[in-house]
């Protein structure tokens, strides 16, 4: 530079705007990784575990529970409700019926995120834990399922006398 001209401060030359490079831009994150099997047998599990240390035996997986529970999760999922009345006014014991069961005796939902101890949760809840617990349940129907734009997932536990 020409004496007595500003000198320009050390780095990298500028770059024209009309040079500069494109933004970063962060990519979306993953949505979160959930595997429903494997959280159903896990909380079938912990159920079978709880109630065989509590004297209660463990529950038989009923066919008819699990497809009314995998109904009633996955419109809980598909129209985002967290009730136990389905989006056409259904029940948990109309819909057990509708299905063929005579003797559900209860109905728990939950909501969380994955990895949650969903069971152990609904276990000292003061309504859930003694349906979970009770000798009297002898059937489960368990589902769970990942609402990819909340990251939410919901369960439905369907217990009957069979």
């Amino acid at each position: 530079p020409p004496p007595g001209s500003p000198v320009p401060p050390p780095g990298p030359p500028s770059v024209p705007p009309s040079q500069s490079p494109p933004p970063t831009t962060t990519p979306p994150a993953a949505p979160p990784v959930f595997n429903s099997a494997a959280a159903v047998a896990s909380a079938l599990t912990e159920i079978d575990t709880a109630r065989t240390t509590s004297g209660a035996g463990a529950l038989e997986v009923d066919p008819v529970l699990v497809t009314a529970a995998t109904k009633h999760t996955g419109d809980m999922v598909k129209y985002r409700t967290f009730s136990h009345t389905g989006p056409d006014g259904s029940s948990p014991y109309s819909r057990a019926q509708s299905l063929g069961c005579w003797t559900l005796s209860k109905e728990l939902i939950a909501r969380g995120r994955p990895g949650d101890d969903v069971v152990g949760a609904l276990l000292r809840n003061w309504q859930a834990g003694p349906a979970l617990l009770s000798p009297l349940n002898k059937s489960v129907g368990v589902a769970a399922q990942l609402d990819p734009a909340t990251g939410d997932v919901y369960w439905t536990i369907e217990l009957a006398w069979l």
